[in-house]
């Protein structure tokens, strides 16, 4: 089989195996997971992951870029290009002396991308958008011998399909628009019981809860880049606005006591997508060096939530759940020699930073604080026609940082494997 077989092979099992697989289940174990719609994915470029997740200047006529639709219109006109991706995850989760370490695997993403016409291109995929997993219990001394008991379970999060146009209608100007089907599923439940010298009390009735619901909605996604060269360097400047609304779904809570008694209450439209707003830039120098910055702003405190009122007795959409998020990030891409023959020297070394502060609150409080750092590199599968199909390869560190009052604390070790595969499709061959 030659090489671009196997990478066609490669890339097909994992879009076909892992993604199906992946809207259907939760690549989470985090109790932060509980709060908002779960935690948010990273929907940064394959090939920026080693990178610290940049993406909003980054242009490139070889690669996906979701993260910025104008970059669509650089799209080479000889390729189609698909590219797809995993996260094996090791965690180290801490709560006083207790340690749990989860292992996860995470589908990433399934794009493609191909040129319409000169200076217009498309681009089609789906990847999650965020997550909801975990299982944990809690216990309260209320009496000398009795104690109140608590199990809180969650699964869900949200996907997306979409579809992007970007476009060049003057020479270094790009604009492009991205919408996308967002739908999943929202699952909480609490169980209580309360134990009294070592056995589960009758004189107590449990309170138990479940949150439901099934949400479905659009996302709209617009960006611009500009770029422009000086001798052999290469400066890109993008920004991107993301809409945000009301989700038409509606959220149901089952309270139910351990005698049976049920009550159901229920509450439409409680939950947002945010407003967002991102900028970017980067510097290319020839075909060697690549650095980019990205700074990005979630206007999340102005979204509601389903909340359970006290005073009324009702599942009520009220605000003071989310705070607005900020994420930054910073990352470098060295190649000693893209042309070289010796395979070597046409990898491709990466590596970056970034931070980004909560958008949910815990418990009423500032949420988590989240620093990572990436390292990987591209490496180049070469054949008689094509040396641009590549294997992505990033290391990932994350550290979870909770507020001062929270006891979790979490840290992730990732490995993220992902295909470009790029083939000249579209190429005319003549014959003598």
């Amino acid at each position: 089989m030659t090489p671009h077989l196997i990478i066609i092979a490669i890339a097909a099992a994992l879009g076909l195996f892992c993604g199906p697989r992946a809207m259907a289940q939760t690549s989470s174990s985090s109790p932060y997971s509980r709060f908002g719609l779960g935690l948010l994915e990273d929907q940064s470029p394959g090939y920026a992951r080693g990178m610290g997740g940049v993406g909003i200047a980054l242009r490139r006529g070889n690669r996906v870029n979701k993260l910025n639709p104008a970059s669509y219109s650089a799209v080479d006109s000889l390729t189609f290009i698909f590219d797809t991706g995993i996260t094996l995850r090791h965690g180290r989760i801490k709560d006083g002396t207790i340690t749990d370490k989860p292992n996860t695997a995470q589908f990433d993403h399934a794009n493609a991308l191909f040129r319409i016409k000169p200076g217009f291109g498309m681009s089609i995929g789906f990847l999650p958008y965020s997550t909801i997993g975990y299982h944990f219990a809690s216990t309260e001394q209320l009496y000398s011998t009795t104690y109140s008991s608590a199990i809180y379970t969650g699964s869900g999060g949200l996907h997306e399909v979409y579809a992007g146009l970007g476009w060049e209608p003057l020479k270094g100007f790009s604009f492009g628009a991205n919408a996308a089907f967002v739908w999943g599923k929202y699952s909480h439940a609490t169980v209580q019981q309360f134990v009294e010298g070592g056995a589960v009390s009758a004189s107590y009735n449990g309170l138990n809860a479940t949150y439901t619901s099934t949400l479905a909605t659009y996302r709209l996604d617009l960006g611009l880049q500009y770029t422009h060269a000086k001798g052999k360097n290469q400066f890109a400047y993008g920004a991107t606005v993301g809409v945000g609304h009301k989700i038409p779904a509606t959220v149901t809570l089952n309270r139910f006591t351990a005698n049976a008694d049920t009550a159901t209450f229920a509450a439409s439209r409680a939950f947002e997508l945010p407003w967002t707003v991102g900028i970017g830039l980067s510097w290319q120098r020839g075909t060697r060096w690549l650095v980019a910055a990205d700074a990005s702003h979630e206007l999340w405190s102005r979204c509601t939530q389903p909340t359970w009122s006290n005073a009324s007795r009702q599942l009520v959409a009220t605000e003071g759940g989310y705070t607005d998020r900020t994420r930054v990030a910073v990352g470098a891409e060295y190649v000693p020699d893209a042309l070289s023959r010796y395979f070597v020297r046409r990898i491709m070394y990466r590596f970056g930073a970034d931070f980004a502060t909560p958008y949910a609150r815990v418990n009423g409080a500032y949420g988590t604080r989240t620093f990572g750092a990436t390292a990987g590199f591209g490496i180049p599968i070469t054949n008689a026609i094509n040396n641009r199909s590549v294997v992505n390869v990033a290391f990932a560190y994350k550290r979870v940082c909770p507020a001062q009052g929270q006891t979790i604390k979490e840290n992730y070790y990732e490995m993220r494997i992902g295909i470009t595969f790029n083939e000249r499709w579209f190429m005319k061959w003549k014959i003598e």
